[in-house]
């Protein structure tokens, strides 16, 4: 159905901060919302409480997560310009040993 596939295909990582605040507000604190209390009423409005529960959830580690993995990203491309910049100096390094063992063997 239509509504199955628009909650896989949520936007999770992109939830305004304005509909988490009402969220948070109407929902998460009321003790009504909570999948044992939901499933008492319906048991398919149970999963959709254990869903919007888990976006919730989600939203919160997620602005926690995300700077550390934008940071990772950095350094990541950091350490790749490094080897490449070593990968270089390796070569250079290796070429001199190379024309230094031949001048070694011309004058021996």
């Amino acid at each position: 159905s239509q509504f199955l596939q628009r909650l896989e295909n949520f936007d999770k990582d992109n939830i305004s901060e304005f509909s988490l605040r009402i969220l948070r507000r109407k929902y998460m604190d009321d003790p009504t919302f909570v999948p044992e209390a939901v499933e008492k009423v319906s048991k398919a409005a149970k999963s959709l409480c254990m869903w919007v529960r888990a976006m919730e959830v989600y939203s919160r580690v997620s602005k926690v997560v995300e700077p550390k993995r934008q940071r990772l990203a950095e350094a990541e491309a950091q350490l790749h310009e490094q080897q490449a910049k070593l990968t270089a100096k390796q070569e250079e390094l290796g070429a001199v040993e190379r024309q230094l063992a031949k001048y070694n063997e011309q004058y021996e």
